[in-house]
């Protein structure tokens, strides 16, 4: 079976690139085209694949993909982020109207269905090759955060709490570019790790599962949805979005009481195990028809 796929590749972390991996793991051929390559339409007739896979990423040459008469090979679109209430998007990539739609955002199914989108709810996930736990564990600081500082306010807010609260060198530490088995490895150096997700129903992004399947033990917020894939309490533990006073409660808890926090890090560490993204394109083969 062949698969091309049209979407950003630069970075070895790209989900898209993740993606590519466990596709070639169903022993599926995949063309990666990165969306702005002066490529032709003739692409499609040269490489004859089985189905396309876009992401959200747009272009001239995704327009004439969707633009072909039939017959044409089955279409996919597969991503990521929230559209519906955020930012004020309104206007949706042509690849939208794919064969099948998969989005991480589970709260929206009527608004998808509305503009004719045969949408299907596909959850992000955790590289397979990423998925470990390193050890042992030496924590230099109490509290971590991962990613970008900057986002919606919710976030703003977060991690200017936690840097006016825990002020002392060993109490709280932000990775921005720590990527790959790099960031399992910096994971192992901090007790409590804070999350947060973009707040909305049913939606979350990837982060639970790149912090859960590197061996974090982790503090995210409240999600509507989240407990179809996770148990609070067992896997993770959830607070209240913006709830600082709950917060520093519980991260003072957790501090205090490392056997607990081993617990549930190693629970939800292995909870994650079934949410690879392999795991993921399976599902995504099993619903577009596509089982090798």
């Amino acid at each position: 079976m062949k698969c091309l796929y049209v979407g950003k590749f630069a970075r070895y972390f790209s989900t898209e690139n993740y993606i590519s991996h466990a596709l070639e793991q169903y022993g599926i051929e995949v063309l990666k085209v990165p969306y702005k390559a002066p490529q032709s339409i003739d692409i499609v007739e040269t490489f004859s694949p089985d189905f396309i896979l876009f992401s959200k990423a747009n272009s001239s040459l995704v327009s004439g993909i969707m633009n072909l008469s039939p017959p044409k090979p089955k279409t996919i679109c597969w991503q990521f982020d929230l559209y519906w209430g955020y930012r004020g998007r309104n206007v949706m990539p042509p690849q939208f109207w794919a064969d099948y739609l998969f989005t991480t955002d589970g709260g929206h199914d009527s608004e998808w269905g509305s503009i004719g989108c045969n949408h299907h709810t596909l959850r992000q996930g955790i590289h397979q090759p990423d998925y470990q736990m390193f050890s042992p564990r030496r924590p230099v600081w109490d509290i971590g955060f991962v990613g970008g500082v900057e986002g919606h306010p919710s976030r703003q807010r977060l991690i200017e709490w936690l840097q006016r609260r825990y002020v002392r060198s060993n109490e709280f530490k932000i990775f921005s570019q720590t990527r790959g088995l790099d960031l399992n490895k910096a994971l192992t150096k901090c007790n409590v790790i804070v999350g947060d997700s973009y707040p909305a129903s049913n939606y979350w992004s990837n982060r639970i599962y790149e912090m859960l399947g590197r061996g974090a033990f982790l503090l995210h917020p409240e999600t509507e949805g989240l407990d179809s894939e996770f148990t609070d309490g067992e896997h993770y533990v959830s607070y209240r979005r913006d709830d600082y006073d709950q917060l520093e409660g519980l991260i003072s808890h957790y501090l205090q009481r490392p056997q607990e926090c081993e617990r549930i890090r190693q629970q939800g560490f292995e909870r994650c195990g079934e949410y690879t993204y392999h795991a993921r394109v399976g599902e995504l083969l099993r619903v577009a028809g596509l089982s090798p």
